[in-house]
């Protein structure tokens, strides 16, 4: 029995391609350097319409721009209802929510959005029984090669291999339950 399939944006490089190796073959990573701009309204609407041959979409890529990650929420979100798609949604938030960040103020700015437009989302779910599901994830610091270079990395990182598992435990997970977010860190290493 092959697993659910997956469309990652931000897919070709760093968490997001960890995820779509973890997936494949049946998965698809896009990003701007196979075509796919966040930045551009007719990629959007191309990335839209891919979504709706996945069972799995997740909405991971940040371009640092209010029409980026959550706009295109918006959208995959609209065409799945109107095309009553079966599968599940997910977006990549931050940490970075909770508090002010002093060099990151727009980055939790527009991770704050995102966050909104997934509980009007989850909220619209509940309330007209849609047949797809959807939840933030919320990731502590990422086990990248950029965090592993902070003065502040503590040997402790959320990898894509681990993000995966959790896509596929909600995937996989009661058909009646709605997780609209979820906040994860790693354990230190023992």
């Amino acid at each position: 029995m092959s697993g659910p399939s997956i469309l990652v944006t931000g897919g070709l490089d760093g968490i997001g391609l960890e995820i779509c190796n973890d997936f494949a073959p049946a998965s698809m990573g896009i990003s701007r350097r196979n075509g796919y701009d966040l930045d551009k309204a007719e990629d959007h609407r191309r990335i839209v319409d891919l979504s709706l041959k996945y069972d799995i979409f997740l909405n991971h890529a940040h371009n640092g721009r209010f029409a980026g990650q959550t706009e295109l929420l918006y959208e995959v979100f609209e065409a799945w209802e109107k095309a009553g798609k079966f599968g599940y949604i997910f977006s990549t938030g931050s940490f970075a929510t909770y508090m002010p960040q002093g060099d990151f103020k727009r980055y939790s700015v527009l991770k704050r959005a995102l966050e909104i437009a997934n509980q009007q989302c989850c909220k619209k779910i509940e309330s007209a029984g849609l047949p797809f599901r959807m939840t933030l994830i919320k990731p502590g610091m990422l086990d990248t090669q950029a965090s592993r270079e902070k003065p502040h990395w503590s040997g402790n990182g959320v990898r894509g291999r681990d993000i995966a598992e959790l896509i596929r435990f909600f995937y996989n997970g009661p058909k009646d339950l709605l997780m609209n977010e979820v906040v994860i860190s790693a354990i230190l290493p023992s």
